[in-house]
């Protein structure tokens, strides 16, 4: 591999450790209850920099930055520390995406087609920066919380490809079993799906919490419907699914270093991320576990993605 090739690798996966820091820092958001701790965008309460205090806004400062037509909650330092730090997370995210845009000019010899695939990237995340500042002026609509999130992953599957397709390792550790294949292909589909339905789980979690106040969370499972369990029952395929690639490699692959190491990998993701759900499913939902258990099954997606790339 040369020079130039593997700077331009290094930079692709930098920018995916970014997405997914990004994904979490959206989590914490939510999580914390920060999403409208920037009323207005790109600015936060009109500055670049945004306050720390109270005394910094003017007095009016509710009805300055009111959205939809109706004042903002209390200025709150913290949820709006929260928000603004995932907003300079996007823009990093950002600078990488053009960065990974600018380098593809020089592989283009060696990656055709690499700079126009770049380029989509580069627009999907200036969409996705969009969508972004239309979650803020919706008040937080979760209609487009939850495309806003779908979209994050569709950004992620590219760069991983991106990655996949200009790194040397990956084509020489190539996985050939049809079977493989299929599960991973199965194994990718079931986690969009598990990640959809989680988003609409947490759509009515948001809900119920409003009507209680943001309190009595012991009572917040008992009161989601069936798709909660649905969501469970998906959890327990996709672990017996990791468990199946897992075993398959270690019979089939053992002399290809890469595919094990994605195997074990996939089997830890998932049982970490099975653990973290029965944590909130029987803790009364910890506001610390609920980022982490959507980085972990962003992370899982990931994963599956790139296995199913190592079968392809």
């Amino acid at each position: 591999m040369n020079k130039k090739i593997e700077i331009f690798t290094r930079l692709i996966f930098l920018t995916i450790i970014v997405t997914y820091l990004v994904i979490l820092a959206g989590s914490v958001v939510r999580a914390t209850g920060s999403g409208m701790g920037c009323p207005d965008w790109p600015k936060c309460f009109g500055q670049y920099i945004p306050p720390t205090d109270i005394s910094q806004l003017p007095t009016n400062y509710k009805e300055i930055f009111k959205v939809q037509g109706k004042e903002i909650a209390d200025f709150n330092a913290l949820h709006t520390w929260v928000e603004y730090i995932n907003r300079l997370l996007g823009v990093v995210m950002g600078f990488l995406v053009l960065g990974v845009l600018i380098f593809s000019l020089l592989v283009r010899k060696e990656f055709k087609k690499m700079y126009l695939f770049s380029i989509i990237v580069f627009l999907a995340t200036l969409f996705q920066a969009w969508l972004g500042a239309k979650v803020v002026s919706s008040n937080l609509a979760p209609i487009k919380i939850t495309i806003h999130m779908l979209f994050a992953l569709i950004i992620l599957a590219a760069l991983i490809f991106q990655h996949h397709t200009v790194s040397k390792s990956s084509i020489n550790n190539s996985i050939k079993n049809t079977n493989l294949r299929n599960a991973s292909l199965l194994l990718l589909i079931l986690c969009v799906v598990q990640i959809f339905i989680g988003t609409q789980v947490r759509q009515q979690i948001d809900e119920i919490a409003i009507e209680l106040g943001n309190s009595i969370r012991e009572k917040w499972i008992s009161n989601l419907n069936w798709l909660f369990d649905f969501h469970k029952t998906f959890a327990a395929i996709l672990v017996g699914l990791c468990f199946y690639i897992f075993f398959q490699t270690k019979k089939l692959n053992s002399n290809i270093p890469q595919s094990l190491k994605l195997a074990n990998l996939l089997l830890i993701t998932v049982a970490v991320e099975f653990f973290v759900g029965i944590i909130l499913n029987y803790a009364a939902i910890p506001a610390f576990f609920q980022p982490v258990h959507l980085i972990f099954s962003s992370l899982l997606f990931g994963i599956s993605f790139k296995y199913f790339l190592q079968c392809s």
